[in-house]
């Protein structure tokens, strides 16, 4: 029973700090698309609106040997079509 203990106590640990940090990257990332929206107001409904979708769609879980990454160029790419126009620009990279 302690070995099975000792396990899923570091795992649920883990798995906890993990959604921790989405939930933190996912707060800050939003606020600060609506700092650059400047309080316009299609630019500001539509990160209200599409946002989470959009979040989901770009951030990719960490593994044991990566880090969590959160691809801001697809997130905002996936708000712009989700918008259906240009709300914000991306680097294009080839």
């Amino acid at each position: 029973m302690n070995r099975i203990a000792g396990f899923i106590i570091p795992v649920a640990l883990m798995i906890g700090f993990n959604f921790y940090q989405k939930g933190d990257a996912r707060a800050e990332v939003k606020q600060e698309l609506i700092e650059v929206c400047e309080y316009e107001g299609a630019c500001t409904q539509n990160v209200d609106l599409y946002f989470e979708g959009c979040f989901e769609h770009a951030y990719t879980n960490g593994t044991k040997r990566r880090a969590a990454v959160l691809d801001m160029n697809k997130l905002l790419i996936c708000l712009n079509l989700s918008a259906g126009e240009e709300i914000f620009g991306v680097e294009r990279v080839d």
